[in-house]
């Protein structure tokens, strides 16, 4: 299906929602999930990743404006159900390892079985791939996902017409948003509202990498409901390795 065919679909399953006042339809989500997850290099092509190893490097910025290293993660995935996770904190070493539902954690190098502690990084785990993974995510089947439009969003050098997508998590209180670019349907940003606080994360840069358009560069702001930036949060980068 061509991007103005997707596009027309779209406009028009959703003007059908608007009249008749009814639930979102799923395939107008549904379309615009797949046509998104074309334009990162295809379904396929995410399910059968190997090897695939980045580094990502969290910056927050000093009162002077200037930029701080925080953290540096080595994230590699031997296949897409199994996660290592290093980095180094407070003069500690940590490795994760999560392979389906089972999670190891390895602090300087011996095996810590504190359950609150493992699932802390469990959680680690989980968001580092939700977030490098968009929008393979949202196929998920927790994600509940509502189609609100298209609108202009107002990022830090220009402004650009996207997809508004809505999502819920099962298990989760945050509320999540995507904005997939209308001329390609590449995720451009998304938001989430935790408890209260509303975060808007840029792609500032895209890369491709074993045949996946994903993450080189974001920032993160705190931003009001409608999505415009009050200031500067955190940035990252993230630097494939082979």
């Amino acid at each position: 299906m061509s991007k103005a065919s997707i596009n027309i679909l779209v406009l028009f399953s959703a003007t059908i929602v608007l009249t008749l006042g009814c639930a979102p339809s799923h395939s107008v989500e549904s379309d615009l999930v797949n046509a998104s997850i074309e334009a990162h290099g295809g379904y396929e092509t995410y399910l059968n990743l190997k090897d695939f190893n980045y580094l990502k490097i969290t910056l927050t910025p000093r009162p002077d404006g200037a930029s701080q290293d925080t953290l540096l993660q080595a994230i590699s995935l031997p296949r897409l159900d199994e996660t290592y996770l290093r980095y180094h904190k407070d003069n500690l070493n940590y490795e994760i390892h999560q392979y389906g539902a089972t999670t190891e954690l390895l602090i300087e190098g011996l095996s810590n079985k504190d359950s609150l502690l493992i699932a802390e990084h469990r959680r680690i785990v989980d968001g580092a791939n939700f977030v490098f993974f968009q929008p393979f995510k949202l196929k998920d089947r927790k994600a509940q996902l509502y189609y609100q439009g298209i609108i202009d969003l107002p990022l830090a050098e220009q402004t650009i017409r996207v997809h508004h997508l809505k999502a819920a998590f099962e298990g989760s209180s945050d509320t999540w948003h995507f904005f997939l670019d209308t001329e390609d349907h590449r995720v451009v940003a998304n938001a989430v509202d935790h408890n209260g606080k509303m975060s808007l994360i840029t792609n500032d840069a895209m890369q491709w990498h074993q045949g996946l358009l994903v993450h080189k560069a974001r920032t993160s702001y705190l931003s009001n409901e409608d999505f415009e930036l009050i200031r500067a949060q955190a940035s990252y980068e993230y630097e494939m390795v082979q």
